[in-house]
């Protein structure tokens, strides 16, 4: 079984659940999915992307497509006090 598993959508907000889930595979595997650009090289597939390691059970890393060209893959639980 692989270990993460890519979640992602063309709305703001998640439905929920399964009907979310892109693929799974390795971390880097799921990154390169929703950083995968449209035929045309001017849209991404999907607006907003959470990883999730299935085997600690938790979101690993969050990403809302940034500017538009370059993703920023975020902490989902930032620490309050850095």
């Amino acid at each position: 079984m692989n270990r993460f598993a890519l979640f992602a959508g063309d709305a703001y907000y998640p439905v929920g659940g399964f009907d979310d889930f892109v693929l799974s595979g390795t971390l880097e595997e799921c990154k390169a999915r929703f950083s995968r650009w449209s035929v045309n090289g001017e849209a991404r597939e999907f607006d907003w992307a959470h990883i999730a390691d299935l085997e600690a059970m938790k979101i690993v890393c969050v990403a809302d497509g940034g500017d538009g060209l370059n993703v920023v893959w975020r902490d989902p639980y930032p620490d309050p006090f850095a």
